[in-house]
């Protein structure tokens, strides 16, 4: 199941997130839940991604029904 988040994608190297904005993300597998340490995969640019939710912001976005904001840190090899 997706989710709608703000995500801020950071690479590997270097520390710096860039919003990439308010995009449709997938946990892995597809019935986890969208928290924090998750893996996700998303669109960026037209491409397919992969990360790992670093942080979710607010923690019970689910129960608030609020737009989680989350940062995503993609692995060297992504």
């Amino acid at each position: 199941m997706s989710h709608r988040a703000i995500v801020y994608l950071q690479h590997a190297s270097p520390k710096i997130a860039k919003r990439i904005g308010e995009i449709d993300v997938e946990p892995l597998p597809p019935e986890a839940p969208l928290k924090q340490d998750c893996h996700i995969k998303f669109m960026n640019e037209g491409r397919t991604e992969l990360g790992r939710v670093s942080t979710i912001a607010p923690d019970d976005w689910y129960k608030t029904g609020v737009t989680p904001t989350i940062h995503v840190v993609q692995s060297g090899g992504e």
